[in-house]
Order: C-alpha cells, then sequence, then structure tokens
C-alpha cells in the first residue's frame, strides 16, 4: 500500500477505529473522531503557542484599537495611533500563525485517512456495482463474465467473502481487484499529491491502458436532511471539530 506524509498514522487510526466499531455505530464514532480532532488541534496550538506574549499582545492591540477610537484629535495625530494598531495586530497574529498552522495537523490527518474510510459504503456480496475506464486505449477483461453497462463501462456482481474478481489488461496485469481493501471510488494513475496522501487502492502504473478505473460505491449518509454536502461526513466532522475547538478554548482560556 502507498502512503503519503499525511498518510502516516493512518494504520494506528484504523485499529482505533476498528476496536470502537464492536460496540459504536458509525455515526458515534465520526463525533468521536470530530472531538478528539478538536482536542488535538487546540492542544497541539496550546503547547506550542507563547500564551503569555499573546495575552500582552491582545491587550496592547485593544488598548492601542480604544486610543484610536477614542482621539478627537485632528489627521495628523491619528496617524501614529493607525501605526500603532495595526503593528500590534500584525503581533498579535504572527505570534499565533505558527502555532495555528501546527494546531491544524491533527485535523488534516483525520480528514485524510477519513475520506478514505467513512466517505463510501462497501458494497454487500452479490450487489451490482458499475465500473468504468476512463480513458482506455486498449482492450481489458475480467477474471468473470460481466455485463456491459456502457462504452468502457461493466456492471458486476460484488464478490462474496473469500472470492476475488480482477479487471485485467491484455498482458493479464490487474488494474482492479474485487472486494476493495477500502471504500474508495477511483483507481488512478499516480498524481504529484500522492506524496501528501496516497490512495489507499494503490496507484495504476503509469503505462497502464487506462487513466483511472471508477467505482460505483454509494456515498455514506450521517445526517438524512438538506442537500447532498451536507449529508455525507465531512459537514458534521467540521461541525463537531468547530464546536470541541471553541468549547476548549473557552474552558481552558487558551489565547
Amino acid at each position: 500500500m502507498e502512503t503519503g506524509i499525511f498518510d502516516i498514522p493512518a494504520p494506528l487510526l484504523a485499529l482505533i477505529d476498528t476496536a470502537l466499531a464492536g460496540f459504536l455505530p458509525d455515526t458515534v464514532r465520526l463525533i468521536f473522531w470530530g472531538i478528539a480532532a478538536g482536542a488535538g488541534s487546540m492542544g497541539l496550538y496550546w503547547l506550542t503557542s507563547p500564551q503569555k506574549k499573546l495575552e500582552q499582545a491582545k491587550q496592547d492591540a485593544n488598548a492601542a484599537r480604544q486610543a484610536m477610537s477614542s482621539y478627537d484629535g485632528d489627521f495628523d495625530g491619528i496617524f501614529p495611533l493607525m501605526v500603532r494598531s495595526l503593528s500590534t495586530s500584525m503581533r498579535h497574529f504572527g505570534l499565533a500563525l505558527g502555532p495555528a498552522l501546527l494546531g491544524s495537523l491533527p485535523v488534516i490527518f483525520l480528514i485524510v485517512w477519513m475520506s478514505g474510510s467513512y466517505g463510501y459504503r462497501m458494497p454487500e456480496p452479490g450487489d451490482g456495482v458499475t465500473i468504468a475506464a476512463v480513458g482506455q486505449s486498449a482492450p481489458l477483461a475480467w477474471t468473470d463474465e460481466t455485463e456491459a453497462s456502457a462504452e468502457n463501462g461493466w456492471t458486476v456482481n460484488w464478490p462474496a467473502e473469500g472470492e476475488t474478481l480482477l479487471l485485467t489488461d491484455a498482458g493479464g496485469d490487474a488494474l482492479l481487484s474485487l472486494p476493495l481493501t477500502h471504500p474508495v471510488p477511483v483507481r488512478h494513475k499516480r498524481v504529484w499529491w500522492n506524496m501528501l496522501f496516497a490512495n489507499p487502492l494503490g496507484s495504476l502504473s503509469g503505462d497502464a491502458p487506462a487513466e483511472a478505473i471508477e467505482i460505483g460505491l454509494e456515498a455514506q449518509v450521517f445526517m438524512p436532511f438538506g442537500p447532498d454536502w451536507m449529508q455525507g461526513w465531512e459537514a458534521l466532522f467540521i461541525l463537531v471539530v468547530l464546536i470541541a475547538s471553541v468549547a476548549i478554548k473557552i474552558m481552558f482560556r487558551i489565547r
């Protein structure tokens, strides 16, 4: 399996998630990961940020803004106050920027892992699933009979446990193996961003006779209301992360 920089903690996250799956449903686990991401983000920010300097910078910025708002003189006198207000605000921003970027890492790590674990539902054995080859340049074949559904496309019955269904090129090299190891709807040739986060299914070889293989998986629904973009894992996860982060910031008075 290929690994990108942001995939490094994925095996540990998957191990924990598998253990939690024994007694927690998907939605509860999703909320758990959102809380964990928010707590990890704020904890890392707190550890790496100069809290005393941030508090002083905040006070200086507030004092500068108050001095400027209460000024009642000519324009020449307001200019130094404007410069002071801007410089104190920029100092506060500069002190917080680095720790804030570091604090975002737990959220990024979890988003990368969850996109390949919570985005789509794995089909049940016998379910009909559409498979399409994008940019196909040579004939492809399955190890079992399939039904053609469109140009460069097929409908296959999802294999039962212990069975394997392969899509191969003319040389017999496998481009796709069913059932999947992860519920990911596409396998494609390697691109530059795979250095950061790899496809859990791996990449097609550079000389493969297709640019990508698309698998018609069903998206998981966590909130059965609202527009489509609200129903997946992303909206609920980000909402929980924000709530957890703000709650921890207030509770522990993090600057």
